[in-house]
């Protein structure tokens, strides 16, 4: 939960490194958020409160889900960007999610590969005191 609590620290941040453990931090964190907006929107208001169906009643999208998405927008490809950094590689390589297949896995590849060891051109090592 502390790598969730760093990536709002630091919202649009673009320099510097971020470990792996913030990485997943930060995935948990938002994935505890999502669930709970899920379980009020869908559970305690019945999904009527700003439910957007697509017809077929499938997949509901409520206000709530909708602006925390958009919140989190900024702060998940500045996350990725230092998570590259960490890796020695240049921000740019986030073009990749525009890739089909390799745009579904990149981000889970930043939440398994390791950083560079060390300081490097990025920055100090978010691993070391």
């Amino acid at each position: 939960m502390q790598g969730y609590i760093i990536c709002w620290k630091k919202y649009a941040v673009l320099k510097g490194r971020a470990s792996r453990m913030e990485a997943v931090g930060f995935v948990l964190g938002d994935l505890f958020v999502s669930v709970a907006l899920g379980f009020l929107e869908g559970g305690l208001l019945g999904g009527i409160y700003g439910a957007i169906a697509d017809g077929d009643g499938d997949i509901t999208f409520g206000v709530l889900s909708t602006v925390y998405v958009l919140a989190t927008l900024l702060p998940r490809l500045a996350l990725m960007v230092r998570r590259l950094q960490d890796m020695d590689r240049s921000g740019w390589w986030l073009l990749l999610l525009a890739v089909p297949v390799i745009g579904n896995l990149f981000p889970l590849l930043l939440l398994v590969i390791p950083g560079t060891a060390g300081e490097n051109r990025h920055g100090p090592d978010p691993r070391s005191p």
